[in-house]
C-alpha cells in the first residue's frame, strides 16, 4: 500500500477537510461539510470531485487539496529514489534525496503516524527541520544554500 493517501490525510487535516478510510477498498476518502470532494486509492491514484455542483470553498478546498497530492507525490518519489549513505544519514531512515555543492538535501521518514521531515545539511550547518507540509518551503531552502537559485 502506498504512503500516499496517508500523507495526504494528514496535511488535509491541517487544511481543514477531514479524511475516512474506508474498510472495503482501502480508499480513504477526504471530505469537506459532509461531501467527499476526493478520493486517494491505496496504490496513490487520485479522483477529484468534478460534477459542477462545487460550492466555492468545497472549489478551493479541492485545489489546495490537488496542490497538497503533487507536493506527496513529489516528496515520496524522491524518498523512495534517495540514497542512504552511513557516514551522512545520521538519522535512521533518512536519505540523501538531492546533493548540490556540498549540500545535502535530507529526506528522514518518522513512520507511518508521524510522516516526514526535511532538512538541507551542510558540513558546517543544518537548516532547520521542516514538517513535510512545508516540503515546498524545504526544497526551497535547500536549492538557496547550494547555490542552484538565487534569492528573488
Amino acid at each position: 500500500m502506498s504512503r500516499v493517501p496517508f500523507e495526504l490525510a494528514r496535511q488535509a487535516a491541517r487544511l481543514g477537510c477531514t479524511a475516512k478510510y474506508c474498510r472495503e477498498d482501502k480508499s480513504f476518502e477526504f471530505r469537506l461539510d459532509g461531501e467527499v470532494l476526493a478520493v486517494v486509492f491505496p496504490d496513490g491514484a487520485y479522483a477529484g470531485r468534478a460534477d459542477g455542483t462545487e460550492t466555492a470553498a468545497q472549489k478551493a478546498m479541492l485545489k489546495k487539496l490537488r496542490k497538497a497530492y503533487d507536493a506527496v507525490c513529489e516528496f515520496l518519489t524522491l524518498y523512495e529514489n534517495g540514497v542512504e549513505i552511513d557516514g551522512i544519514s545520521i538519522f535512521p531512515d533518512s536519505r540523501v534525496l538531492a546533493f548540490a555543492n556540498g549540500v545535502y538535501f535530507l529526506g528522514i521518514d518518522l513512520g507511518l503516524f508521524r510522516g516526514f521531515q526535511f532538512a538541507a545539511l551542510s558540513r558546517s550547518s543544518v537548516s532547520k527541520f521542516y514538517p513535510a507540509r512545508k516540503f515546498p518551503a524545504a526544497k526551497r531552502e535547500f536549492l538557496l544554500r547550494s547555490g542552484l537559485r538565487t534569492k528573488e
